[in-house]
């Protein structure tokens, strides 16, 4: 799981963000939160969101990758698995992803 050292790094452009979300955080993986830092990712979570949201200014304004936990209608969660989906020009239509490298291609290819 992400330690609480990368996910600071992830959240150094807006610190409130690092404890919105902190149980989907939680069970996010470390390799996947290096692979966001590498990637030029920052973590722009609201708690009015779902899920927690990151961004990179390299990419188009209205990209963001969510992280995304597995839940059932009630809110359940039903398992440590985590899912990646991308909302690009303000729409969360996109499919999902099993791992960060694909989300994070699919994120710069819907930016150019």
């Amino acid at each position: 799981m992400a330690t609480l050292a990368t996910l600071k790094k992830l959240s150094v452009t807006h610190p409130k963000s690092l404890s919105i979300h902190a149980d989907i955080k939680a069970i996010l993986p470390e390799r996947d939160a290096l692979a966001l830092l590498k990637a030029g990712f920052t973590d722009c979570s609201w708690c009015n969101d779902s899920a927690p949201s990151y961004y990179s200014t390299q990419l188009s304004d209205d990209i963001l990758i969510y992280v995304a936990d597995d839940i059932d209608q009630d809110y359940n969660r039903l398992s440590d698995s985590i899912t990646y989906y991308i909302s690009a020009h303000n729409r969360d239509c996109m499919p999902t992803y099993s791992d960060i490298s694909t989300a994070i291609a699919k994120a710069i290819e819907l930016s150019e």
